[in-house]
């Protein structure tokens, strides 16, 4: 089966991405931006894929939505970026959520960079500091190898 999307947004131009990393302040893993310049965000089809902690079961998780640059109220990366700001690790962006709102996240510095990992609001803190990177659940190594996972439980 192969993966596709719905309901993405109309690709981006390579300005745009650049205009989103100034705002965030670090540059996307290349394998990110160019799911930008080709869809968009939208909802992929298939759209399971399983997530673990080292020693533990994985368990299976669905991508409702892609998050999109674009200016729009739903979905929109900026939005997220902001509304979760401090509360993911600072070295993690939000790309996609599931049904219930939890959060596909991808690494944008250091170590996690590239990697993708699922984090719950279960994890958030009480004292309202960010998760840390070694809470959040292991989805994949790289955004390629999400994508090729999507599907495959």
């Amino acid at each position: 089966m192969s993966l596709e999307f719905v309901d993405s947004e109309p690709p981006v131009t390579k300005e745009r991405i650049a205009d989103f990393e100034r705002i965030i302040g670090v540059e996307l893993p290349e394998q990110y931006k160019r799911f930008f310049l080709e869809h968009n965000g939208g909802s992929p089809r298939p759209p399971e894929f399983l997530f673990q902690r080292e020693g533990e079961d994985p368990q299976e998780g669905i991508v409702a939505w892609f998050l999109a640059i674009h200016d729009g109220p739903h979905e929109n990366i900026l939005r997220f970026f902001k509304m979760f700001q401090g509360r993911i690790p600072a070295d993690t962006v939000s790309i996609a959520r599931d049904p219930g709102g939890d959060l596909i996240l991808l690494g944008i510095r250091g170590p996690l960079r590239g990697k993708v990992f699922f984090w719950t609001s279960e994890l958030e803190t009480d004292d309202g500091t960010p998760t840390e990177p070694e809470m959040l659940y292991h989805v994949a190594d790289s955004f390629d190898e999400f994508l090729k996972s999507l599907g495959k439980v």
